[in-house]
């Protein structure tokens, strides 16, 4: 194994607390979604940099989330569960893959239980939730309908005992609650009638920060806010200009698919849709594109939460190297979990490689995974 270099100080990892907000968030936010490219420093007022080690044949990271001192996370294949200490040791933790007891097709998402040592993963293949312990064993597996499963976006432990689903609305709801030892399942909150239907989202639409649970759906520039008894607490406004979709513009689509893919893949009349969400106590983490998923641009917002003072960037420029850093979970507080695109890597030639090596002093390869460890400024 190749020796590991690592930059900065030791990573203090930790699943991060849940406190009451001491500021007041903004109700609405201007947002100019211009694909800039900007420095990292610009960025980030921190940075750490650690590369994976591991004969693991890992190359691109999907999820990833503090554990037992280091790292859980899946790659881009979603077909295996890898861990890492907190030099970036790497270890192939679970791979179950099959459609038997214990077993998953793919891993939606997986998420770790409020004990710090269970996890639970969703596959919507199979219509289930699968807990495992902290060595890997099945603990217990719960079917779902497929019908409700199918709208299922983002999912995450409501305490102990329930999980929570964040629904495109198919099922009329925009939440549902599982209890894990009743296996009971209860729909929250009604949908708008205009957003029934559309069933289109991702697995980065709600975030579980300060005692608050934050959604956004695809074609709404609106982050909604609930309590852990799911009353409405407040809405935040994103103001795109002249790229957002208006509530008007929604009610037109009137539940049509069709329309709804037209609207949204237009490069003349270019709007901001498929909005993901991850949230720190202090920070919005929004990606999200402007125009045609294949012509348009693909931005990234962090918005401070006490001000609304937010930054827009396509990609970031490291001693004049343009990368493009891929969010991947959250660390401690504010300080956020990127990995570098290793596709683009892969297509740099020798110079922008050696830049890189340099300035992270490591040796640069698309084989071996770069994490950087960000906090916002």
């Amino acid at each position: 194994m190749q020796t590991l270099r690592f930059i900065g100080f030791l990573i203090f990892v930790g699943l991060g607390c849940k406190s009451n907000e001491q500021f007041i968030i903004p109700k609405q936010i201007s947002v100019q979604p211009q694909a800039k490219i900007i420095s990292l420093d610009q960025v980030f007022r921190k940075v750490k940099v650690l590369t994976l080690q591991g004969e693991t044949g890992l190359f691109s990271i999907y999820r990833m989330m503090p554990y037992q001192g280091g790292f859980l996370f899946t790659d881009t294949k979603k077909e295996r569960v890898y861990i890492s200490d907190a030099r970036g040791k790497v270890s192939l933790f679970m791979d179950q893959k099959g459609e038997g007891p214990g077993e998953y097709r793919s891993i939606w998402d997986l998420k770790i239980h409020p004990n710090g040592e269970d996890f639970a993963i969703l596959d919507r293949g199979l219509a289930k939730v699968l807990i495992y312990d902290s060595k890997g064993n099945s603990v217990k597996e719960l079917s779902m309908k497929r019908r409700l499963m199918s709208s299922i976006n983002s999912f995450d432990f409501l305490d102990s005992e329930s999980l929570v689903f964040f629904t495109s609305g198919s099922p009329g709801v925009k939440f549902l609650v599982l209890n894990l030892s009743t296996e009971s399942l209860e729909l929250k909150v009604p949908i708008e009638n205009e957003l029934d239907g559309l069933a289109f989202g991702n697995d980065r639409s709600m975030t579980f920060v300060n005692d608050r649970i934050s959604v956004i759906y695809p074609l709404s520039r609106k982050i909604e806010r609930y309590t852990t008894d799911f009353s409405r607490e407040e809405d935040v406004f994103l103001d795109f200009d002249r790229y957002q979709i208006s509530e008007d513009e929604i009610k037109e689509i009137a539940n049509d698919q069709n329309r709804m893919f037209e609207l949204i893949q237009n490069d003349v009349n270019k709007k901001a849709h498929s909005f993901s969400l991850v949230e720190s106590p202090n920070f919005y983490f929004t990606s999200y594109y402007v125009g045609s998923f294949q012509n348009g641009e693909y931005l990234h917002t962090i918005i401070k939460k006490r001000d609304g003072e937010n930054l827009t960037y396509k990609a970031v420029a490291i001693d004049g190297v343009k990368v493009d850093l891929v969010l991947v979970g959250r660390n401690q507080g504010d300080e956020m979990i990127y990995s570098l695109n290793p596709e683009q890597i892969e297509m740099m030639n020798s110079e922008n490689i050696s830049i890189l090596s340099n300035a992270f002093k490591i040796d640069v390869k698309p084989e071996k995974p770069i994490l950087i460890f960000g906090t916002p400024r």
